[in-house]
């Protein structure tokens, strides 16, 4: 016969024995994540074969046009 204090939540049998969400591959995803941001910001920084500029360096020049057309605007007296 089981004891009362057995039929409490998280204390019976089979929640002493189950564990559903238990891995034993721990560690393994941090090698995948570091290597799939390696590959990203290798991307981002190696030049563009055909362009030599990467594409940091393009969206830095992109942002700096922005920013001029935005100031001469700013600026045209009305």
């Amino acid at each position: 016969m089981t004891d009362r204090r057995d039929h409490r939540i998280g204390h019976s049998c089979f929640f002493t024995n189950f564990t559903p969400f238990r891995s034993h591959q721990s560690g393994a995803s941090t090698a995948e994540y570091l290597v799939a941001m390696i590959v990203v910001v290798a991307m981002l920084f190696l030049p563009i074969p055909g362009e030599n500029a990467s594409v940091m360096e393009m969206m830095v020049q992109g942002f700096k046009d922005s920013h001029h057309h935005y100031v001469w605007g700013m600026s045209y007296p009305l």
